[in-house]
Parts: structure tokens; C-alpha cells; sequence
């Protein structure tokens, strides 16, 4: 996503050496882009389930430290129907019944969008 920009390059491979490209002002820029640096990232209670995408936030926002607001928007959702939907299986008597017997989540086996029992 960032070949050919010369704005985020940090060295060429045959006349730059290590050290100069480990300290390139796009690196430590690209270091320092972390989601305990990002003022949206530290607050949202997503942020532990998504792993941005910094060409992505570049194409959606024009820079790599502004994060993409409809990637934020799509893992919330999903981060908010997987927990409506666990909550929604988790009171579910037959799982209960299944748990009841020592067998585990993990011992269910999607077939089609239904969860069915693994045979024994």
C-alpha cells in the first residue's frame, strides 16, 4: 500500500544500512502509532479486538495515525453482536444441558449455521 510513496520510505535495500533504516523518521513514526498513543484507540473498548490497518487508515483518513471511522465502526458491531449473541446462547437450555454433562463449548461442531453436538 506504500510502495512507490516516497513519503514513507525508509531506505533502499542495497545503500542503506540497518541502523540508518531502524532509526528513519517512517519507522519511528510507524512506531509511534500505538493504540496507547491513538486518543480514539486508548477509550474505545474495542481497541484489544482489532488490528488496524495503517494503509487502510491512510486510504480512509489521508494519514496513518488517523484511524479509518467506518473500520471502528464495523468492529464495535461486531465486537457488540458477539457478546448479544453469547449472552443469547449462554441462556440457552440446551447448552446448558450439554455443559452440565462436562463436555465444552469446543466439543460443539458447526454444520450450516447451526451448532450441533461432535459425535462421540
Amino acid at each position: 500500500m506504500f510502495a512507490g510513496d516516497k513519503t514513507y520510505r525508509i531506505g533502499n535495500i542495497t545503500t542503506t544500512d540497518g541502523e540508518t533504516a531502524l532509526n528513519s523518521p517512517v519507522l519511528q513514526r510507524i512506531y509511534e502509532n500505538s493504540k496507547a498513543n491513538n486518543e480514539d484507540c486508548r477509550v474505545c473498548y474495542a481497541r484489544h479486538l482489532c488490528n488496524a490497518c495503517l494503509g487502510n487508515n491512510r486510504i480512509a483518513t489521508g494519514t496513518i495515525e488517523k484511524m479509518s471511522p467506518s473500520f471502528c465502526d464495523t468492529i464495535r458491531v461486531i465486537a457488540q453482536q458477539a457478546v448479544v449473541g453469547y449472552a443469547a446462547f449462554s441462556r440457552s437450555p440446551e447448552l446448558r444441558e450439554f455443559l452440565a454433562s462436562g463436555k465444552q463449548v469446543e466439543d460443539l461442531q458447526a454444520s450450516g449455521c447451526d451448532a450441533v453436538r461432535a459425535s462421540s
